[in-house]
């Protein structure tokens, strides 16, 4: 489209679809500068969207990785409606900075999967910032893990200056700011759900009135010392709301303010609003390395099993929820990434290694090891995760097999703060014996796949597909030439060939 001008690496690519449908699709690997140069596009904004004229609508902006300066890195002006911007991993340095912002009237709003770093900052600076001017409407905020690594705080981590109408905003990391969510007007319909707060001053601040407020199952962790820095700061204004099964901590000396009175204890508290917190605990929820903004939490975390169900279904990772479920973001059980699949094999005379990722929460880097009796466990080889990411990440690293020429591999993942966990152990056959080469084409398509199969198909002993949350759309017993997955929604498919000696995994995208 004429207007769209960008500068694309890595296979990221922008396309328009009629007068209003634009689609902005990162690789997600290497660092992308993109704008917008409808109408105006500034220096300081990676990328700039303008409409006034309510024109362009369905806008995605997906897996893109920017590193700004100051300014915004996503900017929306104007009456655009259907935003989604998703599994992006961006960083707002400097002065006035902004990961994401919305301003003005825009409407159906999807913010999710995003790992926002606020560096350096300085002046008021924000993760995500839904701004002045007309109010926004139906706006979601889900599994963003935002943060501020600097040794500094930033301002804000969500800011709603306008009061945004039917805001919703559940399984967040929000580490290292000032303020973790600031409501500034009175509207209708606010839910905030199982996020996970790690704040200086406020972890959530109400000064508007709220028609319809609720707010269940969150850690509001403030570490601020002094008697005016609270968990939760509410309007004197504020009279309809509804706060629940949450967990308080506080380095200071009280936990809530409301109505220009401030509560150092919760009995206190529910003595002033008897309807309020009353399964609501408090107490230091463990947090895994709140430097980094890593605020998973452990099994013996007073967060374990204390939350109400009914709220989300799934936590920040896309993992299930237990019952009942945890307080905040992240459900003990599930692991700080989601790996989708790891598989070793051998190629043009090369041991070869193969993972992917569907979500990486502080992630600093994966470790093989092979070993021969799985007893004995050596390490081959490092790769640096992603860090945070919630879009898939393939890996691929490549041996001499004489050099390491073992039975048995498992890939260990280790976190910024030393943490670390271990795949499934796989099995892989010697490879100077004959091996069998998979291919499936073509690759993307709309659904009709063909497999190429060089060894014997009468080892075979299945195929299954499954989406990256796991779910199985196909099965075969034995070998079959082709499959079709037509009927299933776009996206990425995980294909498992299981063989008498091996198994081989393979990805395929389905495209409408």
């Amino acid at each position: 489209i004429a207007w769209w001008d960008a500068n694309f690496e890595n296979n990221d690519y922008g396309t328009g679809t009629g007068a209003s449908v634009l689609t902005i699709q990162g690789a997600g690997t290497g660092s992308t500068t993109a704008y917008c140069t409808n109408i105006t596009c500034s220096s300081n904004d990676l990328f700039y969207f303008q409409d006034n004229s309510n024109t362009f609508d369905y806008i995605t902006f997906d897996g893109m990785k920017l590193n700004g300066s100051s300014g915004h890195n996503v900017f929306f002006l104007g009456q655009p409606d259907y935003i989604t911007i998703s599994n992006n991993i961006i960083t707002a340095t400097g002065n006035s900075a902004a990961g994401i912002e919305i301003f003005n009237a825009c409407t159906n709003i999807s913010i999710k999967g995003n790992g926002i770093n606020v560096a350096s900052p300085s002046g008021s600076t924000y993760g995500i910032y839904i701004a002045q001017g007309v109010v926004a409407s139906d706006v979601t905020i889900e599994q963003n893990n935002l943060t501020c690594t600097s040794g500094s705080e930033a301002t804000y981590g969500i800011y709603d200056d306008q009061g945004a109408t039917n805001l919703t905003i559940k399984n967040n990391y929000i580490a290292n700011y000032l303020q973790g969510f600031y409501r500034d007007q009175d509207r209708s319909n606010l839910f905030v759900y199982n996020n996970s707060f790690y704040c200086k001053n406020y972890c959530m601040q109400i000064l508007g009135s709220c028609a319809s407020g609720t707010w269940k199952n969150n850690i509001l962790y403030c570490y601020g010392t002094t008697a005016s820095d609270y968990p939760l700061y509410l309007n004197s204004t504020l009279s309809a709301f509804t706060s629940d099964y949450n967990l308080f901590y506080t380095a200071g000396s009280n936990y809530v303010r409301w109505s220009n009175t401030d509560y150092a204890t919760m009995v206190a508290w529910r003595a002033a609003t008897p309807a309020e917190d009353n399964n609501s605990t408090t107490g230091n929820p463990s947090y895994t390395n709140v430097s980094t903004g890593n605020l998973t939490i452990g099994s013996g975390s007073p967060a374990a099993n204390a939350g109400i169900t009914g709220m989300v279904t799934n936590d920040i990772t896309g993992g299930s929820r237990n019952n009942p479920p945890e307080i905040g973001a992240f459900e003990v059980g599930s692991l700080p990434i989601e790996l989708l699949y790891f598989n070793a094999s051998c190629k043009q005379n090369q041991l070869e290694f193969n993972w992917s990722t569907a979500s990486e929460i502080n992630n600093d880097f994966f470790t093989v090891e092979g070993s021969n009796n799985l007893k004995n466990w050596e390490a081959i080889f490092d790769v640096k995760g992603a860090g945070n990411s919630n879009q898939i990440v393939d890996y691929k690293h490549t041996e001499s097999p004489i050099a390491h020429q073992l039975n048995y591999y498992r890939l260990k993942q280790t976190d910024f703060d030393g943490q670390h966990d271990y795949s499934k152990i796989i099995s892989l056959l010697n490879c100077n014996a004959a091996q069998s080469e998979v291919a499936i084409f073509p690759n993307p398509n709309d659904g009709i796949f063909h497999i190429s199969f060089t060894g014997n198909k009468g080892d075979v002993l299945s195929i299954e597909i499954t989406n990256t949350i796991g779910q199985p759309v196909f099965y075969s017993k034995g070998f079959v030439p082709n499959f079709d997955l037509s009927a299933q929604a776009a996206g990425t498919y995980i294909v498992r060939i299981n063989s008498y000696n091996a198994t081989s995994y393979n990805k395929v995208e389905v495209i409408k």
